[in-house]
């Protein structure tokens, strides 16, 4: 149903951005192969901040690189493959160095173009675009840590900023669920973005449910006598329509069982894609009739 859907969705993305806030870095790094080989040294010998220092590094030497084959590495492995990133990274180290700093540099370079460590190429036709909305977003994204860093740090800024972030996300996933959900009842006025236009004539949306009962159409005639049911709640004033109202919002609103049990019906039926049959057509005839209080009448 809608409703559940949306509260998954929405507590599925909420676990996301905390996973996102404990886990991310403060800021994208380009150092430079000696630094990186430090920092990886010092990771392999048990430094935890070392090793959260690595994982800020995106480029090394001004050369994009992926760092993650060696930072996922299983525990009884990552150390060692730390220590083979740092020799070969260390200018003057045991891992070929030749005291020659530009040799050292085209070593380092060597390593850097493995395949393990390079970021993956973007498809031909979308790298440039990608490229230049990559470029946008890390100057939003710089920007926004030298504005908060000040006051709350670098690490403090970029989680202030993720969290900010995030709650954009969810208002976005809300408002696109609840116009989903609204659009789907399929008798909203076009433009008003409501649940159902309250100026639909209830009589004729029961006669067109009666048509879809016998030509069979069950599913239909649950839809329409659900329609028109909302329709005669409003104008008995006991239900109030906004543009955010869904179906569970409107059987919450006259909080009813058997109301409750007619929006599920009709959730499953409209929205799950469940098959209707004359069984359920007749229990929302029975329905709506204990709901109004009064048989189906104009």
């Amino acid at each position: 149903m809608p409703g559940r859907r949306s509260r998954a969705l929405v507590g599925a993305l909420a676990a996301v951005l905390v996973v996102g806030l404990w886990a991310a870095p403060a800021v994208a790094e380009d150092v430079s192969a000696a630094e990186a080989a430090q920092r990886a040294r010092a990771a392999a010998a048990g430094d935890a901040l070392a090793l959260d220092d690595l994982r800020r590094v995106t480029a090394i030497d001004g050369r994009p690189v992926d760092l993650d084959p060696v930072l996922t590495a299983p525990d009884r492995f990552r150390s060692a493959r730390l220590t083979d990133l740092a020799e070969a990274l260390d200018a003057g180290s045991s891992a070929g160095s030749t005291g020659d700093p530009g040799a050292d540099s085209r070593l380092a370079g060597q390593v850097l173009d493995q395949d393990e460590y390079r970021e993956p190429d973007l498809p031909r036709p979308f790298r440039r675009p990608l490229q230049w909305l990559g470029e946008r977003i890390v100057a939003v994204w710089d920007a926004g840590v030298d504005l908060l860093s000040p006051v709350l740090g670098t690490r403090g800024a970029a989680l202030a900023l993720i969290a900010l972030i995030g709650a954009g996300l969810v208002m976005l996933v809300l408002h696109l669920v609840g116009r989903a959900t609204r659009t789907a009842a399929g008798g909203g006025a076009p433009g008003t973005g409501l649940l159902v236009d309250p100026s639909l004539d209830p009589a004729r949306l029961e006669q067109r449910a009666d048509d879809a009962r016998r030509a069979g159409d069950h599913g239909a005639a649950v839809r329409l006598r659900y329609e028109a049911g909302l329709v005669r709640l409003v104008r008995a004033g006991r239900l109030r329509l906004r543009p955010e109202t869904t179906p569970s919002d409107a059987a919450h609103q006259i909080d009813l069982p058997v109301m409750d049990a007619l929006t599920e019906a009709f959730e499953e039926i409209v929205y799950g894609g469940r098959s209707a049959t004359a069984v359920d057509d007749d229990a929302a005839v029975r329905g709506w009739r204990e709901v109004l209080g009064t048989k189906v009448r104009p």
